[in-house]
């Protein structure tokens, strides 16, 4: 199991097995995936390849066996969307 830290301010997170999706204020899509991110790499995690411009992007970081990829949405007119995709393991949300 992985377990991620969520950004504080978000809503709406749902973790179902290898996803975690949650929303953000419109505008906060990018630094809401930045910040999960770098969280992912200070834990060592190896990024594949990250491409956060504009109003959608995604990285893509892996562990041994796990690959995650992270991305967003975030056109600036109502929610900015984010979600999490695990490949071997089950991801879970740090208390």
């Amino acid at each position: 199991m992985l377990r991620v830290r969520i950004p504080a301010g978000v809503r709406e997170v749902k973790v179902e097995g290898g996803r975690i999706a949650f929303k953000a204020d419109a505008g906060k899509g990018m630094a809401s995936a930045k910040e999960v991110h770098a969280d992912l790499r200070s834990e060592g995690w190896k990024e594949q390849v990250a491409a956060f411009e504009g109003p959608a992007g995604a990285a893509s970081l892996q562990k041994g066996n796990v690959s995650v990829t992270i991305s967003y949405t975030d056109v600036g007119l109502g929610d900015a969307e984010v979600t999490l995709d695990a490949i071997g393991a089950t991801l879970a949300r740090k208390p």
